[in-house]
């Protein structure tokens, strides 16, 4: 697994994307867990790190829309950070 790579895409609809993403919240935990005891790294993310990213969504979200020239992204992209954090939040 490569942690350095970022994408974001919607698997089989929203409400899967949203659902998919707030079960990797909830494991984000013992997923850091490994990276450290496993692969004897740094994870990629800390928990502020992830909250920065949910309070900054709407810009970035706003910011591709206008590059992607898709404006749903406006709302999806913050909607998919939001259940994300849900996730770690309900995970420890």
């Amino acid at each position: 697994m490569d942690c350095d790579i970022q994408s974001t895409h919607l698997r089989h609809g929203l409400r899967s994307e949203l659902r998919h993403e707030e079960w990797h919240g909830f494991t984000q935990s013992e997923i850091w867990r490994r990276i450290r005891q496993e692969m004897g790294k740094t994870p990629p993310s800390t928990k502020l790190s992830i909250l920065s990213s949910f309070i900054f969504s709407p810009g970035t979200g706003l910011v591709i829309a206008l590059t992607m020239n898709e404006p749903s992204i406006v709302y999806i992209y913050p909607l998919v950070r939001l259940y994300f954090v849900k996730g770690l939040l309900k995970g420890g």
